[in-house]
């Protein structure tokens, strides 16, 4: 197991609280003894990134979701937390000033410079992100943009064009918005 903490037991507790929520405290149980956990998570502590990814498999096959589905839920439930721990990353007045921002609030959130994430601009309303990390926790990067842009009030499109969990040697998002209708 590799010693990488990057993943806020914030992010944990949302994960179990979201199979909770869809299958019951029973699921969770079941999720908890299959990880081999047996305490709870300081939600401001740091906890490993291969036990954060052994929940995601587990927590999706419990509740038959695809993987990276589930991490991108996972990642837009957590914006409430990650609003009232980090207000100063949401104080933009637009969408497109906060994505530009996102490359350096996300290694806030993590704490650490994996990932790297760099912002390419593609027009008024659009933008291109590059993502890596060693954990590969795209989906959970693609939940919090998703997640983040309705606070603005505005609708987000944002497609996966390349992905390291298929091998990439990086993960690419194309990523629109637009105000709702």
């Amino acid at each position: 197991m590799n010693e990488h903490r990057h993943v806020r037991g914030f992010q944990f507790n949302n994960l179990l609280e979201y199979i909770q929520s869809v299958q019951g405290p029973e699921a969770v149980t079941k999720v908890r003894e299959t990880c081999g956990i047996d305490s709870a998570f300081d939600p401001h502590e740091f906890y490993e990134d291969d036990l954060f990814n052994k929940l995601i498999k587990e927590g999706a096959k419990e509740l038959e979701m695809d993987q990276t589905a589930f991490e991108i839920e996972i990642g837009r439930r957590a914006v409430p937390t990650l609003r009232k721990l980090f207000p100063q990353e949401f104080e933009f007045s637009s969408p497109a000033e906060f994505i530009a921002n996102f490359p350096n609030a996300y290694q806030r959130f993590a704490n650490s410079e994996n990932p790297f994430i760099s912002f390419v601009p593609k027009g008024a309303s659009s933008c291109r992100i590059h993502y890596y990390s060693a954990s590969k926790l795209c989906g959970l990067a693609q939940g919090i943009i998703a997640g983040s842009f309705t606070y603005y009030d505005v609708e987000v499109d944002i497609r996966s064009k390349k992905c390291q969990k298929h091998g990439d040697p990086e993960c690419i998002f194309e990523i629109t918005w637009h105000a709702k209708t």
